[in-house]
């Protein structure tokens, strides 16, 4: 794990205070949560798209629509 340092606006930091104690969870956390969520295309649906993707790309359809 990496430190690094943000600037929050403050109703973001009173959001993610309160959020803190809801929670029980440190500030810290919530922020890697929501990154995570954000940016990390683990989610199996995320996978299964770029997987399909493209996959009918040069297909060529020999039926004539009726």
């Amino acid at each position: 794990m990496k430190r690094t340092q943000i600037y929050l606006d403050d109703d973001i930091y009173e959001m993610l205070k309160i959020e803190s104690k809801k929670k029980k969870k440190r500030i810290s956390f919530l922020i890697r949560e929501a990154l995570r969520e954000k940016y990390v295309k683990s989610d199996s649906s995320d996978m299964l798209i770029s997987e399909i993707t493209g996959l009918w790309k040069n297909r060529t359809n020999k039926e004539k629509p009726e």
